[in-house]
């Protein structure tokens, strides 16, 4: 019936204008972010500036709202390849007055890890699924950065085993569910809905997702 071809070509059309809003998105992934969009449009003039946390890492499939939740504002840092370089480029922003960023210099990021102790602890505990950074892939140059940003921080399935985990580590470590809610360390929460547009990670996979 002429019904079902009038839907099947609205939601041709309504994927269509999803997918351009996504193109655009991905394609300017950095708006609300000055200093960081003229940094990296000037990255090849600019020693040592290596990439965003958001495109180094590449999240498994299924844990794209707890990556991006346990990365949190670091998604949209800089990863340079020292202080020397990051110097530099805070510099270029300084001189030109094109906002702020945050840089990442590989030479100074420490691991941070969790305690044997706490690990037989989460591994004993229903719901844990893993430290954050066993679920992202990344090159092996930027190890030190997946490290100091996700290697401490532990992922479950709920809120409910997040806050039991929590309390079983005395609130010493940041927990991510898969739905992207947090206990903090101090045993503080934080959740709700992100709005797709708040993930960039999960507008990349949806884009995959569509057939283009």
């Amino acid at each position: 019936s002429s019904n079902k071809l009038d839907d099947a070509d609205n939601n041709t059309r309504r994927l269509e204008n999803r997918k351009e809003v996504i193109r655009g998105q991905l394609q300017n992934p950095y708006q609300s972010q000055a200093g960081l969009q003229a940094v990296m449009k000037a990255k090849d003039s600019l020693y040592g500036v290596m990439e965003t946390v958001v495109k180094a890492f590449k999240p498994n499939d299924g844990y794209e709202v707890a990556i991006s939740t346990a990365l949190g504002g670091a998604l949209y840092n800089i990863i340079t390849k020292d202080e020397r370089s990051a110097r530099g480029a805070i510099d270029f922003l300084k001189r030109n007055q094109s906002g702020r960023a945050t840089f990442l210099p590989l030479n100074v990021m420490k691991p941070s890890y969790v305690r044997q102790d706490a690990k037989i602890v989460c591994d004993n505990t229903p719901g844990f699924l893993g430290v954050a950074n066993e679920f992202v892939s990344y090159e092996h140059v930027y190890e030190p950065i997946a490290l100091n940003l996700l290697g401490s921080v532990l992922v479950t399935d709920t809120l409910e085993h997040a806050n039991e985990l929590s309390a079983r580590l005395h609130n010493q470590y940041k927990i991510v569910t898969l739905d992207g809610d947090v206990v903090h360390r101090g045993g503080s929460m934080t959740g709700g809905k992100q709005t797709s547009s708040q993930s960039i990670m999960l507008l990349e996979k949806e884009f995959q997702g569509m057939d283009t």
